[in-house]
């Protein structure tokens, strides 16, 4: 495989992992162009080269691999989903923001928010000096002012003043907001799914999975698993349906529909 000079092999990583070439500066585009690179596995730990030459979606991608790295380098373990949350919250916007002074002063405009990271006296004493205004609807706000979170079950008191402690049933809760059955819901999207399964051809995948055939299949003890088209089929009984109508789009979604 012929390389360019600009391309230098670390001797110590070729030899613990065979066929991976390490690049010393910058230039992403130019590694992903070069002849015999595979740029489909090509890497770099340069977040804003990533985000220039990839766009915001990459960028945030290797800002989940490198914290993922760094933290297993040194022996730690963080969840998955606490890496996405601080990768998205630094691209939300088009942009890769730090979580730094300066960039979460991008994020959001709350004062308190702000005085909770750094500088509070400086953040505070500007905000008096300008008259502005803190809605206290953020998380650290909240905490701060020592008031319940408006999210999970703090929103009951945005939709209705009401509370867990005020021991309302969710039937008369769901009727004054006007908010289906979760379950009701799910079932409209399933039918609305099968809808298109239905009038998909016979040989597309989703199709051909309904002729397959287990030998030797054993259900596993306790009571039996319903499998979708069982679900469907109950589904299409209660609303006293036939698959004949899923060729009529109009009829099927007006049958289905749930308000809310």
């Amino acid at each position: 495989m012929v390389l360019e000079s600009s391309i230098t092999l670390c001797a110590h990583c070729a030899m613990e992992a065979p066929g991976r070439l390490i690049r010393k500066r910058t230039g992403l585009l130019a590694v992903m162009g070069t002849e015999g690179i595979d740029g489909r596995n090509t890497k770099n730990n340069d977040i804003m080269e990533v985000k220039q030459t990839l766009g915001i979606e990459a960028a945030r991608v290797s800002i989940i691999d490198e914290i993922n790295y760094t933290m297993s380098s040194h022996g730690m373990t963080i969840d998955l989903w606490h890496m996405m949350l601080l990768a998205d919250l630094m691209t939300y916007n088009g942009d890769v923001l730090g979580i730094t002074r300066h960039g979460v002063q991008k994020m959001k405009d709350s004062v308190l928010m702000l005085a909770s990271f750094e500088k509070t006296t400086d953040h505070l004493f500007n905000a008096s000096v300008n008259g502005k205004d803190d809605k206290i609807e953020g998380v650290s706000e909240c905490i701060i002012m020592g008031i319940p979170m408006q999210i999970v079950t703090g929103m009951f008191k945005l939709r209705q003043c009401l509370t867990m402690g005020d021991r309302v049933r969710n039937e008369i809760i769901r009727k004054k907001v006007g908010v289906a059955l979760v379950e009701d819901k799910m079932r409209e999207s399933m039918l609305r799914w099968f809808r298109h399964v239905m009038r998909s051809s016979t040989d597309v995948p989703v199709r051909r999975c309904e002729r397959l055939a287990l030998d030797g299949f054993r259900r596993g003890r306790g009571r039996p698993k319903k499998y979708w088209r069982e679900v469907i089929r109950h589904d299409i009984e209660q609303l006293q349906l036939t698959e004949d109508m899923t060729l009529d789009r109009k009829v099927w979604r007006s049958q289905i529909k749930v308000e809310g």
